[in-house]
């Protein structure tokens, strides 16, 4: 058994929207999800946001048949592009027919010798409005946090730390809850990929792992083996 991440499928079987704005690498990038994904049956992937352009259950229906029909369980978190989330009761009602397909949302999971948590996060804005959902997404990843039952490793869909700027209500909460691994998405082109902030920062390993950066591979966090990252910050 093993535990991968991936965030930022953007799939978009309903509703056709490209993504090759970012790049000629997003060109049938479904595709090379399927022909590259590396998963068995009995192992878990993380999803950290923006898993699908879909605006209702109606459009997201074709992407959750798609992930669901791959190997292994999936673990989704919301994006800021996940105009189809909705709670956590109304989301399991729908996914009821997929069978590997499960929500973060103010919980967590157990697996590979690790709890699983984490929320959506939000851009370091300076509006009123951002310090609102800033204080809203703190509050949803302590929430996750106090139910761990295992070491926490916490996915996040916005970086936290990016080029010069630092997310406090974020960070604090990472540092209140002594985690160590923290893996997020949203990033995408070279430009925004060059200002990523990864590696050992403040005691916390940060990883980006968007689906371009990845070369859409789900990365592999465990187990871990000598030489890993996520043994350097062991």
């Amino acid at each position: 058994m093993a535990l991968y991440v991936m965030g930022d499928l953007h799939l978009s079987f309903s509703t056709q929207k490209p993504m090759d704005i970012f790049g000629e690498e997003w060109t049938n990038h479904a595709e090379k999800i399927q022909a590259r994904w590396p998963l068995t049956p009995v192992d878990t992937v993380v999803v950290p946001g923006d898993l699908s352009w879909a605006a209702d259950f109606s459009q997201l229906y074709a992407d959750l048949t798609f992930l669901d029909n791959l190997p292994g369980q999936k673990i989704i978190s919301k994006g800021n592009h996940d105009y189809w989330w909705n709670t956590l009761s109304k989301l399991t009602r729908f996914a009821q027919s997929f069978s590997s397909i499960r929500f973060l949302h103010n919980n967590s999971y157990e697996a590979e010798g690790v709890s699983i948590c984490g929320t959506r996060g939000w851009t370091m804005g300076q509006s009123e409005e951002d310090e609102k959902i800033l204080r809203r997404e703190a509050g949803r990843l302590r929430l996750s946090l106090q139910t761990a039952t295992l070491p926490p490793v916490v996915f996040l869909h916005y970086p936290p730390l990016f080029a010069a700027t630092r997310c406090g209500e974020i960070m604090d909460v990472l540092s209140e809850f002594q985690v160590q691994e923290c893996y997020y998405g949203h990033l995408h082109g070279a430009r925004a990929i060059a200002l990523a902030q990864q590696g050992n920062i403040e005691g916390i390993h940060f990883s980006l792992v968007s689906a371009d950066y990845l070369n859409f591979i789900p990365k592999k966090i465990r187990p871990l083996h000598p030489g890993s990252e996520s043994e350097i910050i062991s």
